[in-house]
């Protein structure tokens, strides 16, 4: 969407929100391990994650995640922002995003997008 909006002077954040601390987890129940589970060999790993997870010292509190969000879009950054606990700019692509970018507008037409008078 960044790319697509970006023609018309929109600019797109996307929050990549890490761990908020919020009562999500309180009424979870305990996960149950099926019978014959692909992941039996591990299932004390998936269940340590889990209560990591609602690890209130892992977990950033709400209002703060929320300022930052806000407080970088008043300052007019674009593209991808990071906030919560552990939340980290993992890149999953050794291709640079700028070369993604022309890939995804090669074909499509996006160059030819002007904004509406």
């Amino acid at each position: 969407m960044r790319v697509e909006m970006a023609p018309l002077g929109v600019r797109v954040v996307t929050a990549m929100v890490g761990m908020v601390g919020t009562k999500i987890f309180d009424n979870a129940p305990t996960p149950q391990r099926p019978t014959n589970s692909f992941y039996s060999e591990a299932w004390d790993n998936i269940l340590k994650a889990n209560e990591e997870c609602a690890m209130p010292a892992a977990n950033a509190p709400p209002e703060e995640v929320a300022e930052g969000i806000v407080s970088d879009a008043e300052k007019g950054v674009a593209g991808q922002i990071f906030h919560g606990g552990m939340a980290a700019p993992w890149d999953c692509t050794p291709m640079p995003r700028e070369e993604m970018d022309v890939r995804f507008v090669a074909g499509r037409g996006l160059d030819k997008v002007t904004p509406p008078a």
